[in-house]
């Protein structure tokens, strides 16, 4: 937990970073091979290229090779951009799952056409083209179930006119899920040596990338929001986008790049995912992306999210974190009813679920219980002050009924039966004496049926009463003379 708390506030410290650096992303570019920094695929553009901790699709090898990681089959990316002024751009790509990791190779070419050539007068000359591509290899891997990496190398060409440059670059990144809903990204892009033109170097256009991914429920469907901040050589900008998923079939998405406008459309069936992102342009126009993804291995969309949950729940199940492992085992069995591993774990994450909730209420339970017998034996000891010896032990007796081992209550309980007993014994006593006086009374005013009646009652309370039995015998040999 402390962990993603950190570097969540190392995020937001680079954020308010960006908001006091001044940005010169509009002065134009200061590094050359730009084609570089087109990305690739549909889906991220279509979100202002915020897909830095989102990546999930073979479109990761462009934004942070991490991602990869998440792919569970292989997939085929085909992608044509029709750019500004007549250029084109083209990308194909696949990504592999293997043993060590998820492995990427991908094409990316950019062509500008034919452009009219002048010389120093200005007189018309021939035309002629430019060319730009780069191969990537790039490999994601997951650390532990919540942490990847991915790395990345490219090899990057040029054309000119009449010259030609190459090169090498390195990519690199991480992914880090904090939970079931919020992902962290970050990366490195395009990192290496200049491109050579004759004597003139051209360096690359490195970006640094950090990013954060929100996924939550809108109208009871899915939506994930995503922020990137990047930073160019020019300086930094912010990247922000949203997509929303009507029954995992079609997707609409919105974003700003930079504070461009970015819009688009998904669809998906089967193994196809069809995905078009519309760029627009104050000065240039607007410029239209569309990308093909084959998704072999699987039917549909649904059995890449059956293994992710699985992946995931058996995750949170490990950490005990019980409610998040149901949620995404019940999201398997939504999908898969039949899914037999699901079902299984599933059952295991909701008895721990509610094996915990019992401990716990059993907890404020035995507080309770521990709250009421302090309250019960304060009761009876207040009793007991008092001398209400008979309501005392009643207070005692509820409380050994919760706690039978209550050693207090247990010799409260005596002490109020002992003082209880005296009590008793003292006003029998009292009554016996009282008896007694009556019965004196009587004899004087020469009553001695009624004075012995008196007598014996008195030796009912108080059968050991010397003067009583005493009087009783007395009044016995009275009566018998009495009746000679």
């Amino acid at each position: 937990m402390r962990n993603w708390k950190l570097i969540f506030i190392i995020c937001l410290s680079f954020v308010a970073c960006s908001l006091v650096i001044p940005s010169e992303a509009g002065v134009g570019s200061s590094s050359g091979a730009d084609f570089l920094r087109l990305g690739g695929g549909a889906r991220p553009l279509g979100m202002g290229e915020a897909y830095v901790a989102q990546a999930d699709d073979i479109s990761a090898m462009y934004y942070n090779p991490a991602g990869l990681a998440q792919l569970n089959f292989p997939e085929v990316l085909s992608l044509y951009n029709s750019h500004f002024v007549g250029a084109s751009q083209m990308i194909v790509g696949a990504a592999y799952p293997v043993n060590f990791g998820v492995l990427g190779i991908g094409y990316s070419g950019l062509s500008s056409g034919d452009i009219q050539g002048y010389d120093n007068t200005g007189a018309v000359t021939s035309t002629f083209n430019t060319a730009h591509s780069s191969i990537n290899l790039s490999l994601g891997r997951r650390i532990t179930p919540n942490l990847s990496f991915g790395l990345g190398v490219k090899s990057i060409s040029e054309k000119l006119e009449g010259s030609s440059a190459s090169t090498f670059a390195l990519d690199g990144g991480l992914a880090y899920r904090v939970n079931s809903q919020f992902c962290l990204g970050v990366s490195a892009l395009n990192l290496g040596s200049p491109l050579k033109f004759v004597t003139e170097n051209t360096p690359l256009p490195a970006s640094y990338r950090l990013g954060a991914a929100f996924a939550t429920r809108l109208f009871d469907e899915n939506i994930n929001l995503n922020s990137d901040l990047v930073s160019f050589p020019e300086g930094l900008r912010i990247n922000l986008g949203a997509e929303y998923l009507i029954r995992n079939f079609l997707a609409i998405r919105v974003g700003s790049a930079g504070g461009t406008l970015r819009a688009g459309l998904g669809l998906y069936a089967n193994l196809f995912a069809f995905d078009y992102a519309y760029l627009g342009h104050a000065d240039l126009g607007a410029a239209h992306q569309v990308s093909i993804s084959l998704l072999f291995g699987a039917e549909d969309k649904s059995k890449k999210l059956i293994l992710d949950n699985l992946a995931l729940g058996k995750a949170y199940l490990d950490k005990k974190k019980y409610s998040d492992a149901v949620i995404r085992f019940e999201k398997v069995n939504t999908l898969d009813p039949k899914n037999e591993e699901g079902l299984i774990l599933l059952k295991k994450a909701q008895a721990e679920l509610e094996r915990e909730a019992f401990e716990k209420v059993f907890a404020e339970l035995a507080v309770e219980i521990k709250r009421d017998i302090n309250d019960i034996m304060s009761s009876g000891k207040g009793f007991l002050s008092q001398g209400k010896y008979l309501e005392a032990l009643a207070e005692f007796s509820k409380a050994l009924r919760i706690e039978p081992t209550n050693r207090e209550a247990l010799r409260l309980q005596s002490e109020a039966q002992t003082k209880m007993e005296s009590q008793l014994i003292e006003q029998s006593q009292e009554q016996a004496r009282s008896f007694l006086g009556e019965a004196l009374k009587l004899v004087v005013t020469g009553k001695y049926k009624e004075a012995l009646e008196q007598v014996d009652a008195s030796l009912s309370k108080d059968p050991k009463n010397k003067q009583a039995q005493a009087l009783q015998k007395k009044l016995q040999l009275i009566m018998k003379l009495e009746k000679k």
